[in-house]
C-alpha cells in the first residue's frame, strides 16, 4: 500500500505540473525597488531563480526519471547534472552560486536574528559579513 500511494502521488504531481506548463502558468513576485539589487532570495539570479529552474527541470523530467525525485534543491541539481539534463559546467556553477548565496543568507540571518534576505547597505555591515565568510 505505501508503494501504491507513492506511485499515485508521483503521477498526480507530475501530471498536474505538465498541465500547468502547457497552460503557461508562471507566477512572479514583486520586490520593492529599493531592495531589488540587494535581494539574495527574490532578486535576479538569486536563490529563488536557482530553486525554480532546478525544480521545474525536476518536475518536467522526474516523471520518467525516478532519480530526480529528491527532496532538496542541491540533491536535485546533482541528479539533473548526473543525468545530463544540466551540463556539468552549468551544474557546478549553479551549485557553487546557490551554496554561496545560502551561506550569505544564513550569516545575515544569524547576525540580525530575524528573517531577511537583503544584503546590508552600509559598508560596516558588509565588511562584517565579508569577515564572517572568511
Amino acid at each position: 500500500l505505501p508503494y501504491q500511494s507513492q506511485q499515485f502521488r508521483h503521477q498526480l504531481v507530475f501530471r498536474h505540473f505538465a498541465d500547468d506548463l502547457a497552460a503557461g502558468e508562471d507566477q512572479t513576485l514583486a520586490i520593492p525597488a529599493s531592495q531589488a539589487e540587494r535581494q539574495l532570495k527574490l532578486g535576479s539570479g538569486g536563490l529563488r531563480d536557482v530553486e525554480f529552474a532546478v525544480h521545474r527541470l525536476q518536475l518536467v523530467h522526474g516523471r520518467a526519471d525516478a532519480h530526480l525525485r529528491t527532496p532538496t534543491t542541491l540533491s536535485a541539481l546533482a541528479e539533473l547534472t548526473r543525468g545530463g539534463y544540466v551540463g556539468r559546467d552549468d551544474g557546478e556553477a549553479l551549485h557553487e552560486a546557490y551554496s554561496f548565496l545560502r551561506t550569505l543568507e544564513h550569516r545575515i540571518l544569524l547576525y540580525r536574528l530575524r528573517r531577511t534576505h537583503v544584503m546590508p547597505e552600509d559598508e560596516e555591515s558588509r565588511r562584517r559579513l565579508g569577515r564572517s565568510l572568511g
